[in-house]
């Protein structure tokens, strides 16, 4: 696309008026070489226009939050032409500063002019690199000549992973962290319901209160306990932001590093995430995983339901030899009193804060049997490792 500069036709259009009025040999010729620098100056912007390409590299294409991303960039001129206005538009630079507004150089006939951009992005997702715009222009810059350019470069920045300090009780070892409190203890067996006595039934095993009352034996029928399932609810809702962006992104580098951690520990997870669209994973292999921290990758905090409501309206679904792990922005006096409610359910709740919360608060969950880690003490390093 080119453009004339208006005040030159306007000039054209003026001399010509004049050689038409007035004649003479001076008029028409101020208007014939008028005319030429402007034809000549269309057709020297288009064909070095035309000659100048564009390219941009990086070495890797996906990347975690925070690191660098190192971005080679590349302007030729095909031209054997200088071009003495280059205005180069990228959104690598623009990425880098946000009052960006381009750069401008000029050019020697077939010159390359190279550039070296070091970007990091704080937050998670698919960032478009290979978009640029290329204006040029002739000596007088009475023509402007502008073309877009697309390389296709695309980065993917993933959530920071971090390794966590072990598994959390109740993942590693359901039957111990679960029933163990009780002090009923019985070969890593549940009970399920009850039948009535059949011969050969260990007398371990009769429930003493029910065959009282119906004058027969019944006894426990008990399903064992795999202790390799947890629960892991993430609440991605819109109020996050309310905290900033980093504490967002550390509620998903959180989650996520969870995950991972019972993954190769071999813990199958159920994972509900309280988003705009609710949506919930079972992830018990790597392959799970990848699905995740993918949807993880694009799905940004814009949940409208309460969390607790969230957390109420699925809890009830996991079996009580499941531990129930919940990551949340802050431990507030209202989520403490709804997870001191499901913790009276008879489950084994784990609250992994990502923002500084009220010290007391967090005791009195603690008091009554609630775990609850900050996010950055779970971390067993603060380095983070490979996806």
């Amino acid at each position: 696309m080119f453009r004339l500069s208006w005040t030159y036709v306007g000039f054209v259009s003026v001399s010509l008026a004049l050689a038409l009025i007035f004649g003479g040999v001076v008029p028409y010729y101020i208007f014939y070489m008028t005319l030429s620098v402007l034809i000549l100056s269309i057709l020297y912007t288009l064909l070095v226009g035309r000659g100048i390409s564009y390219s941009i590299q990086a070495k890797r294409h996906i990347f975690t939050c925070g690191e660098d991303i190192v971005c080679d960039l590349k302007i030729m001129n095909a031209v054997s032409l200088p071009v003495p206005y280059v205005q180069v538009h990228s959104a690598v630079e623009e990425y880098e500063h946000k009052a960006y507004t381009g750069s401008f150089f000029s050019m020697s006939a077939a010159e390359d002019n190279w550039e070296t951009v070091r970007l990091r992005f704080p937050a998670r997702g698919i960032y478009p690199l290979g978009r640029v715009t290329v204006t040029v222009w002739d000596l007088f810059r009475i023509v402007r000549y502008q073309k877009s350019i697309d390389t296709g470069l695309t980065v993917k920045v993933y959530p920071r992973l971090y390794a966590v300090r072990g598994l959390f009780p109740g993942a590693s070892d359901i039957y111990r962290d679960t029933y163990a409190s009780h002090g009923k203890n019985e070969n890593q067996y549940t009970m399920q319901d009850i039948r009535g006595y059949r011969d050969g039934d260990s007398l371990k095993r009769v429930h003493w209160k029910v065959s009282a009352k119906r004058g027969e034996l019944f006894v426990k029928n008990y399903e064992k306990v795999t202790g390799t399932e947890t629960a892991l609810f993430i609440d991605m809702h819109e109020g996050n932001y309310e905290y900033g962006e980093a504490a967002e992104e550390r509620i998903i580098d959180t989650a996520l590093s969870i995950v991972q951690s019972m993954i190769r520990d071999h813990v199958e997870m159920n994972v509900y995430i309280n988003a705009a669209r609710a949506t919930h994973f079972l992830v018990h292999s790597s392959q799970g995983f990848g699905d995740l921290i993918e949807y993880c990758l694009t799905q940004r905090s814009d949940g409208t339901m309460d969390f607790l409501e969230f957390l109420q309206r699925y809890y009830y679904q996991i079996p009580r030899t499941s531990a129930i792990t919940i990551v949340l922005a802050a431990v507030t006096s209202r989520v403490a009193h709804n997870i001191l409610g499901v913790k009276k359910s008879g489950y084994a709740v784990h609250i992994v804060y990502c923002v500084e919360s009220d010290p007391a608060l967090v005791q009195e969950l603690t008091r009554w049997g609630v775990s609850c880690t900050y996010a950055s003490e779970l971390y067993a390093t603060g380095d983070v490792v490979s996806l």
